[in-house]
């Protein structure tokens, strides 16, 4: 994704708004981005517990603005840079909860829970991370921004969720034998 400068958001310009709202969608969206990259650094780095805040944090900022910045217009000009944001968007949840997946899956075939800094989202949390993505989901269908390639990818997304959730439940009939302090 493209860095924006000020007045500019790259792709997302802000035709409309005040230089001061304008300067504080740029500093949003530098947070974004900063904060996308670290979610995929704790999915790197099995800290998913982290990961699934920062994602619930950067999607509950981007879906509310997408209006604001941009993404709900046709615009030939932008159209690969709008694609790019939605796959970064949609592959840093896929990762997410792919990787939530595999050390479900590692802790049921080893018995042990992760070692800290590791960490798996609760099945309380991932339910929570579920209803706020269909929430935000809601809003954006107007736009026609769910479930195809230009928008959020719903139905992927909460599929490999329910997959996340099912092993959990496979994991809390059968507890690993360590613990590791889960917030929530």
């Amino acid at each position: 994704m493209q860095d924006p400068t000020p007045g500019n958001l790259g792709a997302y310009g802000q035709q409309g708004y005040s230089q001061q709202s304008a300067s504080e969608l740029d500093h949003a969206w530098a947070t974004y981005q900063a904060e996308l990259r670290r979610t995929f650094e704790c999915v790197r780095d099995g800290r998913l517990g982290e990961g699934g805040e920062l994602l619930i944090k950067i999607s509950d900022w981007l879906l509310p603005n997408a209006e604001n910045l941009g993404l709900v217009r046709d615009d030939e000009e932008k159209h690969a840079e709008r694609l790019k944001l939605w796959e970064e968007f949609n592959t840093c949840w896929l990762s997410v909860l792919q990787k939530q997946r595999e050390m479900t899956q590692e802790m049921l075939d080893t018995g042990q829970r992760p070692q800290p800094p590791r960490s798996v989202i609760d099945a309380r949390y991932l339910e929570d991370m579920g209803k706020d993505l269909i929430r935000l989901c809601d809003v954006m269908e107007k736009h026609g921004l769910v479930d195809y390639q230009m928008g959020v990818w719903e139905e992927e997304i909460e599929s490999l969720l329910e997959k996340c959730l099912d092993l959990l439940d496979q994991s809390n009939a059968n507890p690993p034998t360590s613990s590791s302090a889960r917030r929530r």
